[in-house]
């Protein structure tokens, strides 16, 4: 699938297979990804190859409930500003294992983690190439499983564990094992209450 502005959009649907696909979407259009699933569930996204360009793009995007599925192998490569390689949000039970993640984008993230728990990250390779771009971001996201991941930022985070903005807190969650080269190895940031 070249040069579409979205790859697949899947919505409200159970067990999905998306395997050995290349998946290369245009700069034209802001917030199309490669994958995107809302409230999709018990799916397997592996060994594709998933490339985006344009902005507020991710290589795979979930949300609105989408629980209980895997992203396992895929080769992710995203350059437009804003872009994650994997985001998901709203959601639980999500494996992230072994993918290969490159993030050219600036205020982009290898994985960004919204509202997501009870999920794994484990022996991905990230790189993020611009200064503003993290590896790992969870943000009001708990009980997560962080394991034997080898991230490699410039100037910005490794791993950045923040607040939501409605102040719910990212806590309880284990990091084992991981290699990150980075500017900045882990910051955590509070909301503050307003007075």
């Amino acid at each position: 699938i070249i040069n579409f502005t979205a790859g697949i959009e899947v919505q409200n649907s159970v067990r999905h297979t998306f395997w050995n696909n290349t998946i290369s979407t245009t700069n034209i259009t802001v917030g199309k990804h490669a994958i995107e699933m809302s409230n999709v569930n018990l799916t397997n996204v592996s060994g594709n190859t998933l490339v985006t360009m344009a902005n507020s793009s991710a290589g795979v995007s979930m949300s609105s409930g989408s629980n209980n599925n895997t992203i396992r192998s895929n080769i992710i490569n995203v350059s437009g500003p804003s872009s994650d390689g994997i985001t998901s949000g709203n959601s639980s039970y999500l494996d992230v294992i072994q993918n290969n993640i490159t993030v050219h984008s600036s205020a982009g993230n290898g994985v960004r983690f919204l509202a997501q728990n009870q999920s794994r990250i484990n022996v991905n390779i990230i790189t993020t190439t611009a200064l503003t771009a993290n590896g790992l971001t969870l943000s009001s996201s708990s009980n997560n499983f962080i394991e034997s991941n080898n991230i490699t930022t410039l100037q910005s985070r490794g791993l950045f564990f923040t607040d939501g903005t409605d102040g719910t807190s990212s806590s309880n969650n284990v990091l084992v094992n991981n290699n990150i080269s980075s500017g900045i190895y882990l910051e955590i940031e509070e909301a503050v209450a307003a007075n």
